[in-house]
């Protein structure tokens, strides 16, 4: 069977005007970059309001404010008054698979995770936020944050927005947001409200 060519011009523009409908279907359902903000028990409203108001500024995307969730009681470490910060971000991602952009866990608790410093693993170390790179949510805790708690909470919580946005921890800028604090409060006050070019190249919203 022998096609003409406007059958042939015909069929190519089809083509191409089934693909542009996938590829706006795409974008229309991923939507445009957003974070969404979840108290995980209780947490202050003014706290609230100022993370939303920075992390708007900073990544300058839609913020908003979901309702409170409750902590499951089963992810405390057992004989410690801490939860477990892992146990808590995998909650959020599964709770929130289906929403659009990314999800950062507020709560007052005390949060851990195993991490390794000086060739050491430091079982259930108290730490103020955790995100798992490139994943969907992260959680930030108040509870350490003893001094500066404003813009403390201000660079955690743009620093592992950054982490679930798949930035690692910055190796070639000492005052990039995204260097590791190390577990060290003072590093978090020396850090600038600035991500290096090479951490901003890392970033990806989906």
């Amino acid at each position: 069977m022998k096609y003409s060519e406007k059958m042939i011009k015909a069929a190519i523009a089809l083509l191409l005007v089934s693909a542009a409908s996938i590829g706006f279907a795409r974008l229309e359902k991923q939507g445009p970059p957003e974070i969404s903000i979840v108290a995980v028990g209780d947490f202050p409203s003014s706290d609230l309001a100022l993370v939303k108001e920075k992390l708007a500024k900073f990544y300058k995307c839609k913020v908003s404010i979901l309702p409170k969730i409750e902590l499951p009681k089963s992810y405390k470490i057992k004989g410690m008054q801490r939860y477990s910060a892992i146990d808590i971000v995998r909650h959020l991602n599964r709770k929130f698979d289906g929403r659009n952009g990314k999800v950062i866990g507020l709560t007052q608790e005390d949060i851990c995770t195993d991490r390794k410093l000086n060739g050491k693993i430091n079982k259930n170390w108290g730490v103020i936020g955790l995100s798992l790179l490139g994943t969907k949510s992260c959680v930030v805790s108040n509870k350490r944050i003893r001094t500066n708690r404003q813009e403390k909470l201000e660079k955690t919580t743009i620093h592992e927005i950054g982490h679930s946005l798949g930035i690692p921890h910055c190796e070639s800028n000492s005052k990039c947001l995204m260097a590791d604090a190390k577990g060290k409060g003072s590093k978090i006050d020396s850090v600038l409200l600035w991500v290096c070019d090479d951490c901003k190249k890392k970033i990806k919203w989906q």
